[in-house]
């Protein structure tokens, strides 16, 4: 199962979780479902503006992240 959605979290909100305040990210995909994705996944898309693009996640069968890669 694979969900597509767009991320924007600026530098200062990218801060927290850096910091261990927040440690998940709650993003809205394409159909609307609602996804939480553990912010590890997100850490080799970081810059010093925060994090921004499209990415697209997949999940096997019991629901574990297998894959999270940004497409633009």
């Amino acid at each position: 199962q694979t969900v597509a959605f767009s991320l924007h979290v600026d530098a200062k909100t990218t801060l927290l979780f850096y910091r261990g305040i927040k440690n998940r990210l709650q993003v809205t995909a394409d159909d609307g479902r609602t996804v939480n994705i553990p912010w590890k996944l997100f850490q080799p898309y970081v810059t010093s503006s925060g994090v921004k693009g499209r990415f697209v996640i997949t999940f096997d069968e019991t629901g574990k992240c297998t894959r999270l890669k940004r497409i633009s």
